[in-house]
């Protein structure tokens, strides 16, 4: 607190003040949000506080955000001015104030991220789809102005009826989401793209369209893109590439598996996924992602960063790496089955997750799979396969106590009965034998990623410690060892279940 305003307070005491404040929304290059988790009430805030006396709101907003953040504002936009209920603020102490908020946005600046230790407990960039939950109602009001900034962009696709709203959708971390609703008509779905991780936005584009286009002309429902008004797949502006879908209304999707249905349903998602596009020729399809499963060659990477050993950190994990090169001579299995035709080349999801499944809010029917930025060219097996690493997985990717990784066989047969539902006709005789072969494989391949990485110096995988990316590597390795392991069993309910 200033000089000035203890002045004031000497003489008021606790009653409200009106204070003028300044406030900074600091933007990341992909457009993530800087919030700033208070120490004195846990809240998550801007950056910002109380216009001194001959003071400009810009001149107060730059000084505020070097102060609480170490940043230095190369340029600033106002977005709003926020007085009235929304600002309404009591402190710990009793004092009570009514700001008079000019917010800025600053997505120029530069300068070390480091928090003013007295006011603020830490500094953290957060995704438009996973902001903090304890956020001022002011805050609140913040955040939906600035998605509504996103009306200009809507307004460059093929959207005539008037935008009502635009707000967070989902809680998903690659590219941003937004929910946009507008007076009589059906909702969209607005994508401000990662261009860090999907670089080639045409190809990207060009999947998506091709696969969603002739699901829909096929009878099945899927994404369908919103072209813009110069008949485009996606609108590029100075910073972003954005894209537009209609809101498939009437859905819900799930974070988890809770219950047997709802793990035959995921795998007959899928199943039912493959099998509609079973005739659709994959090498229309690019690579968004060149690789991807290509697991030999992620074992040639890993040979590579443990010979180069630049961090000195081969030495940790001799034992790790021994029991990877333990499996060498199988991992080129699928890729091999490709080549010769034994194993059929189609379109793989490659992110199977069950939040990616749309199911009808009143039937509970499978309606659509959804997010299909990663269609490629790629085996059946490796959505199967990659199913299963996530369910056995589960909440232990990041666990020390690898006693916590088994293979659960009722979960093997009850996905694999939902996608055999669908699939038991279109697999071929290879790919129905490598079925537990697939959950391995897509285990080792994930666990070998994680140890190149970590022997890198983590420059891939975001990691919370030295060594997360080692833990990881152990969790994958063992769930891998485990299921090679059970491979007569597993192989025994793929039989039963071919029999039904």
């Amino acid at each position: 607190m200033g000089d000035y305003l203890k002045e004031i307070r000497e003489k008021v005491g606790h009653r409200p003040l009106v204070i003028p404040h300044a406030v900074v929304m600091v933007l990341s290059p992909n457009r993530e949000i800087l919030f700033e988790e208070r120490a004195d009430d846990g809240y998550y805030d801007f950056p910002g506080g109380g216009i001194d006396p001959k003071e400009t709101a810009e001149e107060a907003a730059k000084r505020e955000l070097y102060e609480e953040t170490g940043l230095i504002a190369d340029s600033l936009r106002l977005l709003n001015i926020y007085s009235g209920e929304v600002t309404y603020y009591k402190y710990a102490n009793g004092d009570e104030i009514y700001g008079v908020d000019v917010v800025y946005v600053c997505d120029k600046y530069h300068g070390e991220l480091k928090p003013q230790l007295e006011e603020v407990k830490d500094l953290r960039f957060f995704h438009a789809n996973s902001l903090p939950q304890k956020l001022s109602k002011r805050n609140q009001a913040i955040i939906k102005d600035w998605c509504m900034e996103l009306k200009e962009v809507v307004k460059k696709f093929t959207v005539d009826n008037e935008i009502l709203d635009i707000s967070p959708l989902g809680n998903g971390h690659i590219n941003s989401t937004f929910l946009v609703r507008v007076k009589d008509d059906k909702d969209y779905v607005l994508q401000r793209i990662n261009t860090n991780v999907f670089k080639d936005v045409d190809l990207l584009m060009n999947n998506t369209h091709s696969v969603s286009r002739y699901l829909r002309h096929h009878g099945f429902e899927s994404l369908k893109v919103i072209h813009t008004r110069d008949d485009q797949l996606y609108f590029r502006d100075d910073t972003s590439c954005y894209r537009l879908y209609l809101y498939i209304q009437n859905t819900i999707c799930y974070e988890a598996i809770t219950s047997i249905d709802l793990l035959v349903n995921a795998g007959k998602a899928f199943g039912r996924l493959h099998k509609a596009l079973a005739a659709f020729d994959a090498k229309d399809l690019g690579e968004v992602i060149p690789n991807f499963h290509n697991t030999p060659k992620r074992y040639r990477d890993l040979q590579e960063a443990i010979n180069l050993d630049k961090l000195n950190r081969k030495q940790n994990c001799l034992k790790e790496i021994a029991q990877v090169e333990q499996f060498k001579d199988e991992l080129s299995y699928v890729v091999d089955g490709i080549k010769d035709g034994s194993i059929h080349l189609g379109v793989t999801h490659n992110d199977p997750k069950i939040n990616n499944v749309l199911f009808d809010k009143d039937s509970g029917q499978i309606r659509a799979v959804i997010d299909l930025d990663t269609i490629m060219p790629g085996s059946f097996l490796y959505d199967v396969g990659d199913a299963y690493r996530s369910l056995f997985t589960g909440d232990n990717e990041d666990s020390t106590d690898l006693s916590k990784l088994v293979v659960n066989y009722d979960v093997f047969e009850n996905y694999l009965r939902g996608y055999l539902s669908e699939m038991k006709e279109t697999l071929s005789p290879r790919e129905v034998e490598l079925l537990p072969f697939s959950a391995f494989l897509l285990t080792i391949e994930c666990g070998m990623r994680f140890l190149e990485d970590y022997l890198r110096g983590d420059v891939y995988f975001k990691t919370k410690y030295e060594e997360h990316n080692l833990v990881r590597a152990r969790t994958q390795i063992k769930l891998a060892n485990e299921i090679h392991q059970h491979f007569d069993e597993l192989k025994d309910i793929v039989d039963k279940l071919m029999k039904e």
